[in-house]
C-alpha cells in the first residue's frame, strides 16, 4: 500500500509529468511581479489542443457573454482578463488530461464537477462576491485527487471501487479503510505542489475564504440533483440559496436549471461532450441526446487559414487603434504568423539595450532550440553583418539561396540545411532610423513548401508589428 506521500510523487512525476510541467509553467508566469498576458499567452500557444480549447471556451456565452469575438490567445487576455484565461488553461490541461482515455468513475465525477463548477459560479455572481471564476475552478477542481486515482490507481483504484460498491456508507471512511488516507488529501497535496487555488486549498480545509461557502453550496447542489430535482435535499438547498443571493426561490431555481443546461454545453466546449447525459437536466433525462460528435483532432502542423489570418489581422488594427502593449503585439503577430498563416516554426529576436547584441525573446513552435542560439549573437562581429543587412533593411526577405543568405549576413550553421530544404521569411523590426530587432518564420519541421501567399502573409503581419511599434513610440506606452 503507498502513502498519501509516495501517491502524490507519482501522480506528479511519474503518471501526469506533462500536465505537470504545463500547470507549474503557467503557475509560475502567473506569480513572478514582472509576468505578463504575453508570457501565458505562449505558455498556452506550446500545445495546439489546449490553444484551441481556451478559445472556444474564450468564445463562449458562458466566459464571454457580450460576444467580443476572439481569435488568438493573447486577445483573449485582453477581453476576459489574465486570471480567467489562466483558470480556463489550467482546467482544461487537467481535463484533458483525465479523460484520455474517459473511465467511468472518472466522468461519473468529472461530470459533477461541471456542474458544481456552473452552479457555484452562478451563485457567486448573484451574491456579488469577488472573481467568481476563481469559485468556478476552486469547485471545478475539487475532487481532483479523486479523479487521477481513477485515472491511475490502477488495482488499487479497482480495489477501492469494489470496496465502494460493497459499502454504501460515507466514502471518506471507506477511502480511510482500503487506503490509510482520504482522496481530499490528495487533491490538497496536488493544489499544494502545483500551485493551483489557494481558494480550492482553502476550501479543502473549510477554513480561510469566505467564497468556499459559494464554493460548497454548488458542489452540494450538484450532488443533491442526482437525486432528483424534486428531491427535498435539492428544494432545501434552492430555498437557502435564493435567501442568501436575496431572490425568490422561483428565480434561483430557474437559473439552477438553466445552468444545469449549460453545464452539459461547456463540458462539450472542454473536449468531453459524453459528459453531458451524466449531468441532470430538468427535461432533459427522458429525452435521448443522440451520440455527440467526436472531437477532431488538431492537425500535427498548423494548417493556412486564410479566415482566421483575417481576423487576427483586424484584431490586430484594433488593437492598435488604442494604447496598445508591445509585448502584446509582438504576441498577436507571432501568433497569427503560426496559426493563421501556418508557418511552424517563428522567432522574434531583439537588440539588447546596448544595441549590440540580438537576442532571441520569443518562440512558437516545435525544435525551436537551434533557432534561439542561431539568432543571439554579437551584431558587431564582422563589419557589414546582420545590423546593416537585414536590420537596416525595411523589407521581408525570402532565403532560398545560400548565397544570398551569406551575403545578408544570415548565421549559417543553423540556417543552412534550413535554406537548402525550402527556404526561410525574415523581416525587421524597426521605429525610424533605428532598428529594433527581426522576425524569422521558416516550415522546415514539417517539410512543407513557401509560396508567394506565405511570403505576402508573412509580410504584412510584420509590417503590423512595426506599425505597433511606432504607435507605442509615439504615445509612450
Amino acid at each position: 500500500m503507498h502513502d498519501l506521500q509516495e501517491w502524490t510523487r507519482r501522480l506528479r512525476d511519474q503518471d501526469m509529468p506533462v500536465l505537470a510541467l504545463t500547470v507549474q509553467q503557467i503557475a509560475q508566469a502567473s506569480e513572478r511581479d514582472d509576468s505578463s498576458a504575453a508570457e501565458i499567452s505562449r505558455i498556452i500557444l506550446q500545445d495546439s489542443a489546449l490553444t484551441a480549447r481556451v478559445l472556444r471556451l474564450a468564445n463562449s456565452n458562458f466566459f464571454n457573454p457580450a460576444g467580443h469575438p476572439v481569435s488568438t490567445v493573447s486577445r483573449a487576455v485582453v477581453v476576459l482578463g489574465l486570471n480567467t484565461v489562466r483558470a480556463l488553461s489550467v482546467s482544461v490541461a487537467i481535463i484533458n488530461t483525465l479523460m484520455n482515455p474517459p473511465r467511468e468513475r472518472v466522468m461519473q465525477d468529472m461530470a459533477r464537477a461541471f456542474h458544481a463548477a456552473v452552479q457555484a459560479r452562478s451563485f457567486a455572481q448573484a451574491c456579488r462576491v469577488r472573481d467568481p471564476e476563481e469559485v468556478y475552478v476552486a469547485a471545478l477542481l475539487y475532487h481532483l485527487g479523486r479523479m487521477a486515482f481513477w485515472c491511475f490507481g490502477g488495482e488499487t483504484a479497482q480495489r477501492l471501487d469494489e470496496a465502494l460498491q460493497a459499502d454504501h456508507g460515507p466514502q471518506a471512511r471507506t477511502e480511510m479503510k482500503v487506503l490509510g488516507f482520504r482522496l481530499s488529501r490528495l487533491t490538497a497535496n496536488l493544489n499544494r505542489e502545483w500551485r493551483l487555488s489557494p481558494l480550492l486549498g482553502d476550501a479543502l480545509e473549510g477554513t480561510g475564504d469566505s467564497r468556499v461557502h459559494h464554493v460548497k453550496r454548488g458542489i452540494a447542489l450538484a450532488e443533491a440533483t442526482e437525486r432528483g430535482w424534486d428531491d427535498p435535499e435539492t428544494l432545501r438547498l434552492l430555498k437557502r440559496m435564493a435567501e442568501e443571493a436575496g431572490v425568490s426561490q422561483e428565480v434561483m431555481t430557474e437559473r439552477a436549471h438553466e445552468n444545469a443546461r449549460l453545464a452539459a454545453e461547456i463540458a462539450a466546449d472542454y473536449g468531453a461532450p459524453d459528459l453531458a447525459r451524466l449531468i441532470p437536466r430538468p427535461g432533459a433525462a427522458v429525452r435521448d441526446q443522440g451520440p455527440e460528435q467526436a472531437e477532431a483532432a488538431p492537425a500535427p502542423w498548423p494548417e493556412p487559414d486564410p479566415a482566421l489570418e483575417l481576423r487576427i489581422l483586424r484584431e490586430l488594427a484594433s488593437t492598435l487603434e488604442g494604447q496598445p502593449d508591445v509585448n502584446l503585439i509582438f504576441n498577436m503577430v507571432l501568433e497569427g504568423l503560426h496559426r493563421g498563416v501556418g508557418l511552424d516554426r517563428v522567432v522574434l529576436a531583439l537588440l539588447g539595450a546596448d544595441r549590440k547584441r540580438l537576442q532571441t525573446r520569443h518562440c512558437l513552435g516545435p525544435d525551436t532550440e537551434p533557432l534561439k542560439a542561431a539568432f543571439d549573437l554579437d551584431t558587431g562581429a564582422s563589419p557589414g553583418a546582420l545590423p546593416s543587412k537585414v536590420l537596416g533593411s525595411p523589407r521581408a526577405h525570402w532565403l532560398r539561396d545560400l548565397d544570398e543568405a551569406r551575403s545578408l549576413g544570415i548565421p549559417g550553421a543553423v540556417l543552412g540545411p534550413v535554406i537548402e530544404a525550402g527556404g526561410c521569411l525574415v523581416m525587421a523590426l524597426a521605429l525610424p532610423g533605428r532598428p529594433v530587432g527581426l522576425i524569422y518564420a521558416d516550415r522546415h519541421p514539417s517539410g512543407r513548401p513557401l509560396d508567394a501567399d506565405t511570403f505576402t502573409s508573412f509580410m504584412h503581419f510584420c509590417q503590423q508589428a512595426n506599425l505597433g511599434l511606432a504607435q507605442v513610440f509615439r504615445t509612450g506606452s
